[in-house]
């Protein structure tokens, strides 16, 4: 698990599956090109498929009146 797509790097290089840690880093373009450079890897090495998985928080409510309490 990482939130950098150095990390992503990383893992690719070693064949490990990556879970990119949304709830840590939120920011799209570092997901993106964290995707990207891992994608990269998989089709260079043409190595069996491994995952890249994204790790997110979810906050949810039965209701609108119980999210706003939530506020």
């Amino acid at each position: 698990m990482g939130a950098s797509a150095s990390s992503a790097k990383l893992a690719g290089e070693l064949g490990y599956s990556f879970v990119f840690a949304q709830f840590i880093n939120s920011n799209e373009a570092v997901l993106d090109e964290a995707f990207e450079i891992f994608s990269r890897l998989q089709e260079r090495k043409k190595a069996e498929p491994i995952s890249f998985i994204l790790s997110l928080s979810v906050i949810v409510a039965d209701t609108d009146e119980r999210q706003a309490i939530g506020n």
